[in-house]
């Protein structure tokens, strides 16, 4: 047998046809790679393989049937979490730490005596303590 370069076309052939069958083109084909009985042994080899095939059931591998499934703790430990979920649950993370650090924090700024006053807090009126440019006369 001349098994280099064999074309895809002619293995179609050995698993549909007889070398009986083949017309005089398929012959030509055929007989630059096989004998008729070397055909005719392909046929007949990649016949029986089909048969056996259909009779075999082959079930599904499965848990033997005294063997447990593994306990919830075991499945939550050896569960896989892809990278791209832990990436984007640290990024949200870091950004609730940083907008609950902003919030929290409360900025202050300098008078012109240089008293510090915190911002969200009130100046009283009679400390007249204001900076010129914030007072006007009416």
């Amino acid at each position: 047998m001349n098994f280099d370069n064999i074309p895809s076309a002619l293995f179609d052939l050995i698993s549909e046809k007889k070398y009986e069958e083949l017309s005089k083109k398929e012959r030509k084909i055929v007989h630059s790679y096989f004998t008729p009985e070397e055909y005719d042994d392909a046929f007949s080899s990649l016949n029986d393989f089909r048969i056996e095939n259909s009779r075999l059931k082959v079930e599904k591998p499965g848990l033997p049937l005294n063997q447990k499934q593994p306990a919830l703790i075991y499945r939550i430990i050896h569960y896989k979490i892809p990278v791209y979920m832990i990436a984007s649950f640290v990024m949200l993370l870091f950004c609730a730490y940083f907008l609950i650090s902003q919030a929290s924090t409360k900025e202050e700024f300098t008078q012109e005596k240089g008293s510090t006053v915190k911002s969200n807090e009130g100046i009283p009126i009679h400390q007249e303590n204001y900076p010129d440019d914030l007072v006007f006369e009416l």
